[in-house]
């Protein structure tokens, strides 16, 4: 649907350009719906030059910037390539430490412009969507080191927890 400047206020999304005109659509993920202004959340991850796991130096995030081209399933990267979000921007990563022998449990967030519109509300909690992946979705809960924080923006942060093997002897 085109919506209006008008339009998306009403609807709670302000736009990141003064003129800009953007297309709301509908994402689904698990049990969540979403409207999501992708070309938003698109600018915004084209104004930023790398991910926080990028800005470290530790061991935990280096095995986690190695692995990442393929640490995401074909339906997850879907999301992120329906909602806009660039997953190698990430703007944090940490590592929980070991969940088993050689595997580290991880957390990091995403986020994008938009609303949830249905879909459980876990508060702190994850819903497990595969054998190592659990997510959780918030809306307007960007800490200050996100690359959307103080945008003005009506968001949706996105926030993972996964196992990832160990390959620092590869690094």
């Amino acid at each position: 649907m085109r919506v209006s400047r008008q339009g998306l206020t009403k609807i709670g999304f302000t736009t990141v350009s003064r003129n800009a005109v953007h297309t709301m659509t509908e994402s689904k993920f698990s049990s969540w719906t979403f409207f999501v202004d992708n070309e938003a959340t698109k600018v915004i991850y084209d104004s930023v030059m790398s991910g926080g796991a990028e800005k470290c130096a530790c061991l935990s995030c280096r095995n986690y910037v190695q692995q990442r081209g393929t640490l995401y399933s074909p339906v997850l990267s879907q999301f992120f390539k329906d909602v806009g979000i660039d997953y190698r921007k990430d703007y944090e990563v940490i590592d929980y430490g070991p969940e088993q022998e050689d595997v580290l449990l991880y957390c990091t967030w995403f986020d994008f412009v938009g609303s949830i519109q249905s879909g459980p509300d876990l508060g702190i909690e994850f819903k497990q969507i595969d054998e190592r992946f659990w997510v959780n979705f918030t809306e307007n809960g960007s800490p200050t080191h996100s690359h959307f924080y103080r945008k003005g923006l009506k968001v949706v942060t996105v926030s993972l927890r996964f196992l990832l093997p160990i390959y620092y002897d590869e690094i």
